[in-house]
């Protein structure tokens, strides 16, 4: 049985729950309960995630290109998620929406230096996993969280290896939930 404040949904599980995506309760109360201050989130899709994160109140950097998994058959997948997201996210002045690859130097230099919860749910592939890492890792205070969506469950292997590979004497591991693998700064 669940104690009481295992059972509270997280800040803004009303409004995500609404939202299509692959994101589930039980990440977006671990999500939640690490997101104590400044956050960025690469990789947004619909916005599920991003709207838990914004919901907890702290600023936070929203970062997608929303050209990402697509229908071949269907050109205008990316600009239709795009309009999907910005309808439910668009509402938060403490996030700022960056529509960007996250490579892209300005877009690393945009985000600050004091951040306490990085989300990676982009490129799912080893290299882009370990690039996005990287850039923005090095943006977290100590004791700052970093947190892997699709790093379990056998359908990512990319992410799965890199996580696999984070050094233990550098990166805590705090919990895994559902697919969502979250690490504390050493």
């Amino acid at each position: 049985m669940l104690r009481r404040k295992e059972r509270q949904l997280p800040a803004g599980w009303h409004r995500a729950v609404n939202i299509q995506g692959w994101f589930g309760l039980h990440e977006a109360r671990l999500l939640s309960r690490l997101c104590t201050g400044p956050w960025c989130e690469i990789g947004c899709h619909k916005g599920r995630s991003t709207t838990v994160l914004a919901e907890t109140g702290h600023d936070g950097y929203a970062i997608d290109t929303w050209q990402g998994t697509s229908d071949k058959n269907d050109p205008t997948y990316g600009a239709r998620v795009y309009v999907e997201f910005m309808g439910k996210v668009d509402r938060y002045e403490n996030v700022i929406i960056v529509k960007s690859n996250f490579r892209n130097p300005r877009t690393v230099h945009l985000v600050p230096d004091n951040l306490h919860l990085l989300h990676l749910d982009a490129d799912h592939s080893y290299e882009a996993t370990k690039l996005a890492f990287e850039l923005y890792a090095e943006k977290l205070i100590p004791g700052g969280h970093v947190c892997f969506h699709d790093a379990k469950g056998g359908g990512w292997p990319g992410v799965e290896q890199f996580v696999a590979e984070l050094p233990s004497d550098e990166w805590e591991h705090v919990d895994t939930v559902g697919s969502l693998a979250a690490f504390k700064a050493l």
